[in-house]
């Protein structure tokens, strides 16, 4: 990606926000935490991207734009609460540490845990698989989590 500056990178972020197919995502990232996966994403470029808690789909969406030609496997235990359903998602609701990634090149993956669990443990489980980039997202109330 060539260097840009913040307030394009930045210009560019709103732009694809703008578009987001849900206008209120309670619960799911917000503004602030959208961007920092989008630019991490834009700038890592990976060929993979592991998504463990798609909450509403609102993640699987921003990741298909920041990343249009990577595969996502994208994780949660809820698909009744998907509101938005990528056609190049592959969906399980098998945790991450139950799905074989031996299937899978993980030379040039993320990892984007936004599932509320032991980042110690993930960390761990990403090392066992080959992973090497993870970037975690739990938005809790402040004094909770």
């Amino acid at each position: 990606m060539a260097m840009t500056s913040v307030h394009d990178q930045v210009d560019k972020f709103l732009s694809v926000y703008e578009r987001r197919p849900l206008r209120t995502n309670l619960g799911g990232m917000g503004l602030n935490h959208a961007f920092m996966l989008f630019q991490t994403l834009r700038t890592l470029n990976p060929e993979l991207v592991v998504e463990s808690g798609a909450w509403r789909g609102q993640s699987t969406w921003l990741i298909e734009q920041a990343c249009p030609q990577a595969k996502i496997v994208s994780i949660d235990p809820r698909p009744d609460i998907r509101r938005y359903h990528s056609e190049r998602a592959l969906y399980s609701q098998l945790d991450f540490s139950q799905i074989d990634w031996g299937k899978w090149d993980t030379s040039n993956a993320v990892c984007f845990f936004d599932d509320h669990q032991n980042a110690l443990a993930r960390l761990k489980e990403m090392r066992w698989w080959n992973f090497r980039t993870a970037v975690f997202d739990d938005n809790y109330p402040p004094g909770e989590g």
